[in-house]
């Protein structure tokens, strides 16, 4: 699907919450776990991902800290078909949900599995949905001081 420059993708609406889709997260973070020396990709790389709530994954390793599954979605996986998987550098990247017809903004990455293994430790995304009415209020009021 090409999607034009200009147009920006749609959010969710909360009606994928706890369906078994695969979500395509995006960033550039580092491709090596070399923390003296990473490398960094020169394009935008892409991995599968599916929600964790089939399964009973330690989201984040967030000690003393709830996980919020209304707020926050846990994501686990790792992407065989393009070797590539999620690092903390990919944080504040979009988890988008691609559908035949669209795509949607499902997410935003937020704390990334301590361990390399994310098929067996999810990470955690910030539910785009929400967040809906705070968002549709922050655009008004960019739109009116836009306008003035």
């Amino acid at each position: 699907m090409v999607r034009p420059v200009h147009e920006a993708i749609r959010r969710c609406n909360g009606s994928q919450k706890d369906k078994n889709y695969l979500y395509t997260v995006y960033g550039m973070g580092a491709t090596n776990f070399n923390e003296e020396s990473p490398v960094f990709p020169d394009v935008l790389l892409y991995a599968r991902m599916e929600e964790a709530v089939r399964y009973l994954v330690n989201c984040g390793k967030q000690p003393n800290r709830i996980f919020d599954r209304s707020t926050q979605i846990c994501l686990r996986g790792w992407d065989p078909a393009n070797n590539v998987d999620i690092s903390r550098d990919d944080i504040g990247g979009p988890a988008v949900l691609r559908t035949s017809l669209d795509d949607c903004l499902y997410g935003i990455a937020s704390k990334m599995a301590d361990s390399l293994d994310h098929r067996t430790q999810g990470s955690i995304f910030t539910r785009v949905s929400y967040f809906e009415n705070w968002i549709s209020d922050a655009e008004q009021t960019l739109r009116t001081i836009q306008q003035i």
